[in-house]
């Protein structure tokens, strides 16, 4: 070591730092299809004779292959080994690989549109930006497989393994999703608009930025799952168990929740404008500084709920139970309340401007400083027990 021993300390200290850099990036993590990546790559015409000469009872071998830019439509893989092989941007649309075992492959933008991949292993592969829409991935395994950016339109996932399965910035538009365990898996801005959820279980899933616009969602359970500004527009989510679910800030606008389970959830600034919750359960829920405008919740059964601040502007709560509920500063502007209860309900400074309250119950609520411009109060039940009456803005007897 001659040499260190002529540099000043300084330079010594840069040589030192060179050389754990360089062996920093001899260490790096690598994907197992690196070294077919490198290899020489197959041609089509090596390819269709490897799979044509295997007899028919045994597997074609064709691992740690490199099947890059190769155009193989139609072809039949079935059972194949090919494990660790490479197939960046390869164009395998309509391809026939049933049962064919592709851990750790790497598919970096191939093309798989309307691919059979029925009960394929997929382990550890990686799909980034690969096109399988239309695809058959029925029982297929994708444990640790890495399908960011992936096109999954149409796909179908029908018992499929989905067990720490990457899936940020996928596009599952239209999907069919049917009997399969979400576990660990990864949904950060993933679009899954129209999907359908068919005996579908959520389990450490991490999702932001979400869509499930217009989806099926009525097989899916998600009890207790964090949903916080996930997008379910238009969704159909009638009868669903949310109980114990976090939506802060997602938007639910014209979603169907009727019947719904939502039981002590949490939905804080959520948009449920235009939204069904007919007859839901939304006891001890939280909807702080929701928009609810012109959402339909007649007959929901909103018992010790926290409504304040919401804006339940033009609603339907008809016959909607808000025994012991907080809608502190409310607004209720020409809200449907009719036959609601709002029994031992804190209304303070909540605004009742035109809205209809007729029939409704009000024993022992607190309304001071809530306002009821434009509203009749002759026909509401235990007037006389509210709190705060005297101090009710625009408050008179018609």
């Amino acid at each position: 070591m001659k040499f260190l021993r002529n540099l000043t300390g300084a330079q010594a200290l840069l040589v030192g730092l060179g050389v754990a850099l360089l062996a920093g990036c001899g260490t790096a993590i690598k994907h197992q299809s690196d070294e077919a990546k490198f290899a020489p790559p197959m041609t089509e015409l090596e390819v269709q004779s490897l799979v044509s000469n295997t007899i028919e009872q045994d597997v074609p071998q064709l691992a740690k292959k490199n099947f890059t830019r190769l155009i193989l439509k139609r072809m039949d893989f079935r059972k194949a080994n090919m494990r660790e092989s490479f197939f960046g941007y390869t164009e395998l649309p309509r391809a026939n690989l049933s049962q064919a075992n592709l851990e750790g492959a790497g598919l970096p933008y191939a093309d798989l549109t309307y691919a059979n991949l029925r009960s394929a292993v997929l382990r550890e592969a990686m799909l980034r930006h690969a096109d399988l829409s239309g695809a058959d991935l029925s029982g297929a395994d994708l444990t640790g497989a890495d399908l960011t950016g992936a096109k999954l339109e149409r796909a179908v996932l029908t018992g499929a393994q989905l067990q720490g399965t990457i899936l940020n910035r996928a596009d599952l538009t239209g999907a069919l999703i049917k009997q399969v365990a979400f576990e660990d898996v990864a949904l950060v801005e993933t679009n899954l608009s129209k999907a359908v959820f068919q005996e579908v279980v959520f389990s450490g899933v991490r999702m932001e930025r979400t869509r499930f616009d217009a989806a099926d969602l009525r097989g899916l359970r998600l009890s207790g799952v964090t949903l916080d500004g996930v997008s379910l527009v238009g969704a159909d989510m009638r009868g669903m168990d949310l109980t114990r679910a976090k939506l802060n800030k997602a938007d639910l606008s014209g979603a169907d929740m009727s019947g719904a389970q939502l039981d002590r959830a949490v939905l804080i600034e959520a948009k449920l404008v235009n939204t069904k919750l007919r007859k839901a359960v939304l006891t001890i829920a939280n909807f702080e500084a929701a928009d609810l405008r012109g959402a339909n919740l007649f007959a929901v059964d909103a018992g010790q709920a926290v409504f304040s601040y919401a804006n339940m502007k033009d609603t339907v709560c008809s016959e909607a139970n808000f025994s012991g509920a907080n809608l502190t500063q409310t607004s209720l502007q020409q809200a449907d309340l009719r036959r609601a209860n709002f029994s031992n309900a804190t209304l303070m400074q909540a605004d009742f401007a035109n809205a209809k309250l007729d029939d409704a119950e009000l024993r022992g609520s607190d309304m001071r400083g809530a306002n009821v411009d434009g509203v009749s109060l002759s026909r509401v039940k235990n007037l006389d027990t509210v709190q705060g009456l005297e101090t009710i803005r625009n408050y008179r007897m018609r």
